[in-house]
This record gives C-alpha cells, structure tokens and sequence, in this order.
C-alpha cells in the first residue's frame, strides 16, 4: 500500500496535461494515505499517548514549551482528527510551494524527489511535531523572499511553539533574498564550511551553541550521542554540495533564494559525519531541493551552451541525485530495522468518530 501509493502519486504528476489539477490530484491521494493512516511510523504510538494524556488531565508538562502543539491537541475532536489536521498543514504547504516556485513540466521530478527520499515525506509522518514547524516554516520563507520581516518573524515563532528547535531558524531571513549569489558569499561559505569540517574542536563549538538555543531535556540525547554519518553517506553529501555550487549562481530571484536555502541543507549533510544531531534541523532545509534541483535543470535546459556541462547538470547529477534517494528508500524499507514500523501501513476510518 504504502509503494503503490507513493508510485500512483508521482506517476500522475508526470502525465503531460493539465498538470495544475494532476499535482493537486497527487497530493490530495497522499493526504488520503496520511490522514487515514493507523500505527504508521515510529512515533505513532507515542503521540497517541501524548494526545491520550492532554485530553484527560488538560496539558502534559513535558510540552510546556510547545503550547500550540497541546492546543492542536486540546481542540481535536480525536486523535484521527489530529493525524488528518497535521497531515493536512503538512502537505498543503509542500503543495503550495511546489506550485508557486517550480515550472509545470517540472511538478513530477519535484513530486518525484519528495517522495524517493523517505527523509522528506515519510519521516514527517512520524516527526509530527517537527512537521507543522517545517509547514510554517516554508510559509514564513514565502514571506523572507517577499522580504516581509514581520510575518516571517511570526511564523518562525509559532513554529517554535510546536518545535522549540525552530527558533534557531530566524538568521533564514538574511540568507532568503531573491537575487543572485555573490562570488564573496560562496568563498566566505566554502571557507566557513571547510574550517567546520577540519577543524577538530569546531564539533564542541556547534554542539555548545546549539545547546545555547535548546536548553531543553529532550535534545540531550542527540548532543551525547556522538556517532556521525558514515563514509559513503558523506561522500554523496559531498557530490549533492558539489552540485549546488556549480549552478547557484546561475539562479536569479525565487530560485536563487530557495537554492540558498538547500545548499545549506547540502552543508549540514557533509557536518553530519561528526553527529547525527544536525540531520534534526536538514529537516527544515532539505524540502527546498524541491525547488533548487528543478529550477538548476531548467536554467541549464533554457542557457547552458557547453555539451560537457549541460550534460553533466541535466542528466549526471540529476541522476546521481535520484539514484541514491533509490537507495536510501530501498534501505529504509528493506535493511534499516530502525524503520520497521513504516511497513505496514493500516487504514483507520472509525477513528473519526470514536
């Protein structure tokens, strides 16, 4: 259920006509799947219980700080209820943006890169919390690009009331102008990147400052835990970064503000061999790939007049890109026993008016 889903929806995205409505028609099959789904994914069960304590004592002291995320909770009916309503913010946003910032021809590949990449779609399923954050998040980035101080200000915070990790994402508002990237900011960003990467002690460094942020109990097992992303992981981070740098100076407007914003996600990915901490805030970043990665191919499809190059940023890296996300969906599903409760998929209808 959960492939054939996942494959009925891109595939409609990819049909040649009419292709506002096919987007819509995807995404409202895949809130469907969200909204109606029992027992799926690893955090399910625990915001179940969550819901469950908030209903019958009126607020649970371990989301003091996330006062919106017990409202959502208070104000469902059920807790199917709350599944649908999270589901609902969640894609709805993804839609919008993918329909404001991405061309036509191109809804399927960004369609297609949502859902290959189980890190992007299916991890929101269970991230719940984190999800309405990422959802007004990417409002509030609508916001920075129309360079609106206040209402991105506001949004950042009220998705910090569901998430407290979402307050660290108002610097966003510098980096989300809609024009061209300077050779200065790429140098300073290589540079910083690099000294990062090197730099023995720069991983008590970042930990410390985001311990600075989050003074918060429920964090302390990513601070402690200090185990990295592996080899090859880091490798395809590399190539993802490559990438970015070799067209985001191509991207002018929207694009070059969302491209900004991914290749920060490509960033925190080549960090992450020093802790896995960091792939808790790629979450907020990696959903603009949707709209860097399409927008690099049709600068280069439109402009590129070097064979060598527009081959190599219309079909190599794209397919590079695609490939691995194969692979991480194959090993989420297939090797990774972390994810085992992502495999069944069971509907619940019932569960709206119990």
């Amino acid at each position: 259920m959960v492939h054939f889903t996942l494959l009925t929806s891109s595939f409609i995205a990819f049909l040649r006509h009419n292709k506002k409505s096919l987007l819509l028609f995807s995404f409202m099959l895949l809130f469907i799947f969200s909204a109606l789904r029992d027992g799926f994914g690893n955090d399910y069960d625990s915001y179940k219980n969550i819901y469950e304590i908030i209903k019958s004592t009126g607020t649970n002291s371990f989301y003091d700080d996330n006062p919106l995320f017990i409202l959502l909770n208070k104000i469902s009916p059920t807790f199917q209820w709350f599944i649908a309503i999270t589901s609902f913010i969640f894609l709805f946003a993804v839609y919008k943006l993918i329909k404001k910032n991405v061309g036509e021809e191109y809804h399927g590949l960004a369609l297609l890169l949502f859902l290959l990449n189980p890190y992007i779609f299916l991890i929101n399923l269970s991230s719940i919390r984190q999800s309405i954050a990422l959802a007004l998040f990417i409002w509030a980035v609508s916001f920075a690009v129309k360079r609106k101080l206040i209402p991105f200000i506001l949004l950042v915070f009220f998705a910090s009331l569901f998430h407290t990790s979402a307050i660290v994402l108002l610097p966003v508002y510098f980096l989300a102008k809609p024009k061209k990237v300077s050779r200065a900011f790429l140098i300073v960003f290589i540079v910083v990147l690099a000294f990062l990467v090197l730099n023995p002690l720069s991983y008590d460094w970042m930990v410390g400052l985001f311990e600075e942020f989050l003074s918060d109990t429920r964090y302390d097992r990513y601070f402690e835990d200090a185990q990295g992303n592996g080899l090859a992981a880091t490798a395809v981070a590399v190539v993802y970064l490559i990438y970015v740098l070799l067209n985001i100076r191509r991207l002018d407007g929207k694009a070059a503000a969302y491209g900004k914003l991914y290749l920060i996600s490509t960033a925190i990915s080549v960090l992450a061999y020093k802790t896995n901490l960091f792939t808790r805030f790629d979450i907020y970043f990696i959903i603009f790939g949707l709209i860097a990665i399409p927008s690099i191919i049709q600068w280069n499809r439109e402009n590129e007049t070097n064979r060598f190059l527009y081959m190599l940023n219309v079909y190599v890296f794209p397919a590079f890109i695609l490939g691995t996300y194969g692979i991480k969906y194959y090993n989420f599903f297939v090797r990774d026993e972390i994810w085992v409760k992502f495999r069944t998929y069971k509907m619940n209808f019932v569960g709206f008016i119990e």
